[in-house]
């Protein structure tokens, strides 16, 4: 059996993030999405951080590469940085993602 200590996590987690929105002014707000910030992950679990983006010129690729290096932990974490118009749009396209994510986030910083 694989034992996640999540409040560990969650707390390394809020770290980066504090230091993410710190060093990078368009990064406007971070958030913990998925089972973590459900609580019914499990001892493989990953981390969802959604980024929440001021207008950049980066596409998904550029940004995703600029922002993994703050979230260098023992587990697996998904980058996910989207611009808030972006999520406006996929929010308003029904974008499943986009519809739970407030629901279910959980703010890093």
């Amino acid at each position: 059996m694989v034992y996640l200590d999540a409040d560990a996590l969650i707390g390394r987690l809020e770290e980066a993030a504090r230091r993410l929105v710190r060093d990078r002014t368009e990064v406007e707000e971070v958030y913990l999405v998925g089972s973590l910030a459900r609580g019914d992950h499990n001892g493989l679990s990953d981390a969802d951080v959604l980024l929440v983006l001021r207008e950049t010129d980066m596409n998904p690729v550029q940004r995703t590469m600029e922002y993994l290096p703050y979230f260098d932990l023992p587990v697996g974490v998904d980058v996910l940085p989207y611009t808030r118009r972006e999520l406006e749009v996929m929010n308003t396209q029904g974008f499943p993602p986009a519809l739970s994510w407030k629901k279910e986030a959980r703010r890093l910083a």
